[in-house]
Order: C-alpha cells, then structure tokens, then sequence
C-alpha cells in the first residue's frame, strides 16, 4: 500500500526510500526527506536537558529556512516535540500548556470539537461518555458544564495517563453561544517513584493541539474571565450509550428527546468495495455519531458516464458482505433502482422526504468536497445537506480548511471533518492488482475476494 510524501505529494510504495516520522506515522519521499531528516538529527541523538535545549535553538533557527510546505514544517515541530518528550527531565509542552481556552460556536458544533480533539489526542474514544450539567439561568437562558475523560498508555512510562476535559458553553448570540474548555491531564506514571517524564502534560498539549489543527474555522484564544454558579440539573450526552431515555439533540444548539438526529449517506460504484470504504463509514459512525450509515450503491455515477462498471447486481453483493458486520450499517438500493444517472442531490432528496427529522450527512473524500459546488445542483447541496469530509495522508488540509470556510460564510454547511485517516486505496487499482495475478487480500474483505473469484469478476 503506498503513501504520500506530506511535503510534495508524491506517491511512495514500499519499496521506494523514504524519512519517515513514526510519532506522526507520516512520511517524506527520498527527495524532499533529504531536507527534513537534518532538521531532527540533533533532537535524535539528545539525551540530556541540556542537550534538548541547544537541539531546539538549532531546530528553531533552520525551520523557516527549509524549502518545506507549511504543513510539513507544522508536522515536523510535532515531531521534534514527541521526540523531546522522551528526554529525561524534558517536558516540552510546558510553554504550550494554557488554563483555559474559549471559541464561539453552537452547543452541538463546540461538543463535536472537544471529543473529536481528545478522541484525537488519545487514539481512541473516551472512557466514559460525555456529562453534561444544565445551570438555568434566572432570564431563561441555559448554559451547560461538560466534561470527558480520556486514557492513552505511554510507552516510555508503561502506564496509562488520563486527560480530563470540561467545557463550559452559554449562550451569546442566535443559536451560538461561546464556550471555554479547560483539560487536566494525570497519571503517566508507574512504580514506586511514579515517574511520569512529562507525559500528562504532552497529553494536554496533544489536545490543544488537535482542536486547533481540526477546528481552522474557529477563532481559540486564551480565556481569562470568571463565572457564577447556579441551579444544576444533570444529563447525559448519548455518544455510546443508546440505552439512556434522557438525553440532548443538538441540532441547531436546541433540545428534544430524540436520542440522535444524524443520518450518514455513503455513495460508490463500489466495483469491487474494499477495506478503505468500511473504514470510512466506521469512522463516520464513530466520529460524527451517527444513528445510522446507509450505504449506497450508484447506478450509474455521473463522472463515470460512458465507462464500463460491474453488473449491480455483482456490486450490490459485494457491498452487503463488505457491511454486514458493522453495526447501524445498511445497504439502499434506491440509486440501483431509479436506473439513471445518480445524482447526489436527487438521492438525498428522496431519502430527506423518508426521515424529515434527520440530518442528513453525505460522506465524501476532501478532493471531492472542495470541488462540490461544480456538482449538480451543488449550490442546493450546500444549502440543504451537512456533510462528512475525510482527507487522505497528502491531502493539502489548509486548502480544504479554507474551502470549509467558505463553504460555512456562504451556504451555513455544517461540516464534520473526520481525524481518523483513511488508507489510500482505489477500486480502479485493485481491479488492475487482479487482473495482472497480483494478490488483493490486503484490500478488500475476505468474503469480497472470494465471491470475486467465484464470480469470474474482473478477468
């Protein structure tokens, strides 16, 4: 499976040379990690306090000067930082670490950036679901208390730590509100002498890191103001607990008793459908929360007119093998059914008029997105519908920040932008592995390959 160069973009299977940053699990091609790799020679070879103190003078110093993207550089300062967190006596995200931080933003919007930041920042989801506290203020108004607690095990203390995030959110504009966010981060350590070599604070930094890389549209900054207390009532957000009654919808920051609100559409040819599609729709289950993924198989794609594709029937099997063990998942045939041209807006139209309670949410790659104001009806898509964008390892992140951006000032699109990353593959290119004898069981499931094969496809 190839990789992208995060600098240039260039495509780097795994037999070609490379510099990889294995913190980042990012890499660069041999070309461009000719300039990257001297950068974290010092860091590399520093063992003491003092050591990493002059390795970051020199770092600092040649950063700006490297014929690198901005991006690159932003990656290889987190390297250098992951690296210096190993140091004995080096904490590295002390000058990083803040009190408290505030965004404005709706309820559902600011929630979304703190889970999907520690989520982040852990590598997985939190340990508890998130708590909610309603104070009821005297005019009528309400503001919510919420906190979230996340583990990640370090290597270097062979212990777990523990980052605790609260926000609390109230209201100041129509259906927006401001919200201030505050984490502590414990534990790290293990034995009798419980070292932790700084690993509660990186795990803080990790945090303030991924809300500000994942959220480009909201303006952090530092908070340093006070609050009062009132009337506390408690409730439960419901990300993975589904069996709670008295929970919060946050659609347009307002409140029903609905246990979720969100419905994710995930279109293809599918021809064959592989691992990277599953992971996709997994990945938006988990991220965005959804109540359900609905699958779709298209009839005929318009940017596919005039090419050959496999018999629905043959894609629609694959595509329910493929599905079948992930839970809230099912397979539509409303595309293979209207047989014509599958246009995204007319399937979201049609599936608006079944659920008129729902959010729909399209799921697309960040290439596709940024291009999706050209599509039938766009403009109407925009308007309409929100959307679950992912980015694959290359992907130039600050042009779709800024599409987003756009997209949000213009149109009011709600945008969710996944952090997990998604592998690089194409169904074009694994037709093309089978034909030419090439094994293809790294890509697809194993009941997909087999009925590949017993189906004669792609011979």
């Amino acid at each position: 499976m190839s990789k992208k160069c995060i600098n240039c973009g260039k495509k780097i299977s795994f037999l070609d040379d490379s510099f990889s940053l294995p913190n980042q699990r990012e890499s660069f091609c041999k070309e461009c990690g000719a300039i990257a790799q001297p950068l974290l020679h010092d860091i590399k070879i520093a063992v003491t306090k003092k050591s990493y103190e002059d390795a970051k003078v020199t770092f600092e110093a040649a950063l700006p000067e490297a014929r690198l993207s901005e991006e690159a550089k932003k990656i290889l300062r987190y390297e250098f930082d992951d690296i210096g967190a190993s140091i004995t006596g080096v904490s590295v995200s002390d000058t990083e670490k803040q009190k408290a931080m505030s965004f404005n933003g709706t309820f559902s919007v600011c929630c979304d950036a703190i889970y999907k930041a520690g989520k982040t920042a852990s590598g997985n989801e939190s340990v508890a679901p998130m708590q909610i506290v309603r104070f009821s203020s005297g005019n009528g108004e309400n503001w919510y208390f919420v906190t979230a607690v996340f583990e990640s095990y370090y290597v270097r203390t062979g212990s777990y730590a523990s980052l605790t995030v609260t926000m609390v959110w109230f209201p100041q504009f129509i259906k927006k509100g401001r919200a201030v966010v505050s984490v502590v981060g414990s534990g790290g350590g293990s034995g009798l002498f419980n070292i932790s070599w700084g690993a509660e604070a990186d795990y803080e930094a990790s945090f303030w890191r991924a809300l500000r890389d994942q959220n480009p549209e909201l303006e952090i900054d530092e908070y340093t103001e006070t609050f009062f207390d009132t009337g506390i009532e408690f409730m439960q957000r419901p990300f993975h607990d589904e069996k709670t009654q008295d929970v919060l919808n946050f659609k347009g920051g307002e409140l029903s008793d609905v246990t979720s609100d969100r419905i994710g559409i995930l279109g293809g040819t599918f021809d064959p459908v592989h691992i990277g599609h599953v992971a996709l729709g997994m990945a938006a289950i988990s991220e965005a929360d959804l109540d359900k993924l609905i699958v779709v198989p298209a009839y005929i794609q318009p940017f596919k007119q005039g090419k050959r594709v496999t018999d629905d029937e043959h894609r629609l099997a694959m595509a329910r093998m493929a599905f079948e063990n992930v839970q809230k998942a099912e397979i539509s045939t409303i595309e293979i059914d209207r047989m014509r041209v599958s246009y995204t807006f007319d399937t979201l139209s049609e599936l608006k008029k079944q659920y008129p309670d729902k959010d729909l949410f399209f799921i697309t790659g960040a290439d596709a997105f940024m291009e999706i104001d050209t599509w039938y009806k766009g403009i109407d898509l925009l308007d309409n519908f929100s959307f679950i964008v992912s980015v694959r390892p290359g992907c130039p992140e600050e042009d779709l920040n800024d599409k987003i951006k756009i997209y949000k000032k213009l149109h009011r699109t709600n945008v969710i932008k996944l952090a997990a990353q998604m592998p690089d593959i194409s169904s074009t290119d694994i037709r093309e592995m089978y034909r030419s004898g090439t094994p293809i069981s790294s890509f697809v499931p194993e009941t997909v390959e087999r009925y590949i094969k017993d189906n004669g496809l792609y011979e």
